[in-house]
């Protein structure tokens, strides 16, 4: 086969999925999840508390991780993994 002739059948096809143009996604079509906060987390206390002690104690770590195996320190406690990652730098010293 020539591969100009390839190239060009290729670009003359039409796409087989159409979209309306007046398709307008909403609210109730996506489907958010809910983040479930775990029981052990105390509404009175700051979330981020809980990531410094995470971040720095490794006995909270293991105990966490032996625990709540299925989880992440940031989802427990209702935040998002960029919050982690932001007080893990802030925690955690650069090498040099």
């Amino acid at each position: 086969m020539n591969f100009k002739k390839y190239l060009k059948r290729i670009g003359e096809q039409k796409p087989t999925r159409k979209i309306k143009p007046d398709t307008k996604i909403t609210e109730e079509k996506i489907n958010h999840e809910e983040k479930k906060i775990l029981g052990f987390v105390d509404s009175g206390k700051d979330p981020y508390d809980y990531l410094k002690r995470y971040i720095k104690e490794t006995k909270y770590k293991d105990w966490f991780n032996r625990n709540y195996p299925n989880h992440t320190i940031y989802d427990a406690v209702g935040l998002s993994a960029t919050d982690y990652i932001k007080m893990k730098r802030k925690l955690t010293p650069e090498p040099k």
